[in-house]
């Protein structure tokens, strides 16, 4: 999971054209590393691909590719597994036929979705971490609504807002897999930051809990607002 494929793509384009004394355009390492992706998945989004080369917040459209988002300073995530996952494909096909018995439901929730990360884009770029955790806890909310949660990912959300995390949900298609908890944001570079602290004490309280969990650091991208298109 966490697209783990796309990440080794993307090492492999990079290794491969640097050997063949090729520039590392990103445009042309997210190229060879979609044709990597294609063999796994079939018809990728190509929105693991952009995340693993760029290393960045970013905003992603299948078809209008990634926008590098401006933000000011850096985010700390704490990245946790819930210890089960679920085919992504039958989640989809949940979504799929819920959208045929209540399809006015579904409209409602992917509004809503729209709506949210339409503002978690702007807190991002104002850098107010506060809102941005509010986001992620409303996401989680309506994700739980349509039945992509679990007893487990809520319980984990649960223990990262206890341990001082501004907001949790989880990531991927559902029906188990990680939670991503929001430790803070602070300056470019800041060493031992309040947003460190935090998404270490989530971590360490998962892992005393028996999950499997990592920190990461999200720093601005070189080029704020610079389009790219896998």
């Amino acid at each position: 999971g966490l697209g783990c494929s796309a990440a080794l793509a993307v090492a492999i384009s990079r290794a491969t054209m640097l050997a063949s004394g090729l520039p590392l355009d990103d445009d042309a390492v997210m190229q060879r590393a979609t044709a990597w992706e294609s063999v796994f998945h079939g018809n990728p989004s190509g929105i693991d691909t952009a995340a693993a080369c760029l290393g960045t917040c970013m905003r992603f459209e299948r078809g209008a590719g990634a926008t590098a988002i401006a933000q000011p300073g850096d985010l700390w995530l704490a990245v946790g597994y819930s210890g089960s996952s679920a085919s992504t494909k039958e989640m989809v096909e949940g979504i799929a036929k819920l959208k045929h018995k209540r399809p006015e439901l579904v409209d409602k929730f992917l509004a809503a979705v729209r709506s949210l990360v339409d503002n978690a884009v702007l807190a991002i770029e104002a850098g107010d971490a506060l809102a941005l955790g509010r986001f992620l806890d409303m996401n989680q909310m309506l994700l739980a609504g349509v039945m992509l949660s679990t007893e487990t990912i809520e319980q984990m959300c649960a223990i990262a807002r206890q341990k001082g995390a501004l907001g949790a949900k989880l990531t991927g298609s559902g029906g188990g897999g990680s939670v991503i908890a929001l430790g803070g944001a602070c300056k470019a570079e800041e060493v031992a930051s309040e947003a460190e602290r935090t998404a270490r004490a989530v971590r360490d309280a998962w892992a005393d809990a028996g999950f499997s969990a990592f920190i990461t650091r999200i720093a601005p991208a070189a080029s704020p607002g610079a389009e790219r298109a896998p």
